[in-house]
């Protein structure tokens, strides 16, 4: 529910424009943008759009999850993941451009096979991330064994 602020009444940005480009638009009258969507499915005003030269669009290739498992996932690896994903998508995305400005745009084979090439790169990277930190959760461990023992037999490392 909405709450008050200052006496104003203010509600969840998320609940009423997940993609808020009207400040930018109306208020700062820019007219080339980069919306960097965090879902498959959001929109954005397309009269508002319509008003702009350029919108470069960054969407996720694959599912980051809805509130719970998405959003709210805090946990090492989807966190991983999710940054993982949005780098590769938005280098895909420049590229892209790029080709098409010089005559070379991607066939939707391309992009389908730059998109799993991609994925499998994150999947490696988040499995070398987890190893990472279960060998530094590790040492730490032992660091921690070999001060107390360390000091307790007045060994000096």
């Amino acid at each position: 529910p909405p709450v008050s602020i200052d006496g104003e009444k203010m509600i969840d940005g998320g609940m009423t424009d997940n993609v808020p480009i009207r400040p930018l638009v109306e208020d700062e009258g820019c007219e080339n943008l980069i919306v960097v969507m965090c879902g498959k499915d959001n929109e954005y005003d397309i009269y508002l759009a319509s008003r702009c030269k350029e919108i470069i669009e960054i969407r996720p290739s694959r599912n980051i999850g809805e509130l719970f498992d998405g959003t709210l996932d805090f946990s090492k690896d989807s966190i991983s993941f999710r940054i993982k994903l949005g780098y590769y998508d938005t280098l895909r995305v420049f590229d892209m451009l790029e080709r098409k400005k010089m005559g070379l745009p991607y066939t939707a084979e391309e992009r389908m096979l730059s998109e799993k090439r991609d994925y499998d790169r994150i999947v490696a990277g988040v499995k070398a991330d987890r190893a990472v930190n279960k060998i530094n959760d590790s040492k730490k461990g032992y660091d921690d064994l070999l001060k107390k023992y360390s000091s307790k037999y007045g060994i000096d490392l």
